[in-house]
């Protein structure tokens, strides 16, 4: 269980990231009006436009979406005896991060966070007993 889990949350941390550096996070509507001295709208130019998350903070997002991406490795890179403590290790830093950015972008990186500390907390799954 411990390494589905794994890959679920790698694969849900990058899914998120594609997401919100492919997708239009942005907005943008305004407009120019130009009037005559009889305060009569002469013509009216309204812009609108979008723009993604890469777009507009540039290359620092990367670095910012690749913390829960490089967290979520963390258990696959460990010796086995220690999976399950990196494994809470990283849910752990994927669920402080989505808390810290709950407000923007962080709650789309919870599922992954559940995932890992699932993983630690039921390493073998349902049904299968550790000491057998």
């Amino acid at each position: 269980m411990l390494r589905y889990s794994n890959f679920l949350a790698i694969a849900w941390c990058c899914a998120a990231s594609l997401y919100l550096l492919l997708v239009p996070a942005y907005s943008t509507l305004g407009a120019t009006v130009q009037a005559s001295e009889q305060d009569v709208v002469s013509s009216a130019v309204h812009v609108a436009g979008t723009a993604t998350l890469l777009q507009v903070n540039g290359l620092q997002a990367l670095f910012i979406l690749a913390v829960p991406v490089v967290a979520a490795f963390i258990p696959l890179l460990v010796p086995q005896r220690a999976k399950r403590l990196a494994a809470a290790v990283a849910g752990l830093l994927v669920g402080l991060f989505s808390v810290l950015g709950a407000m923007s972008i962080g709650l789309l990186y919870m599922p992954a966070a559940m995932a890992l500390l699932f993983g630690a907390l039921f390493p073998q799954g349902r049904g299968v007993r550790a000491d057998v």
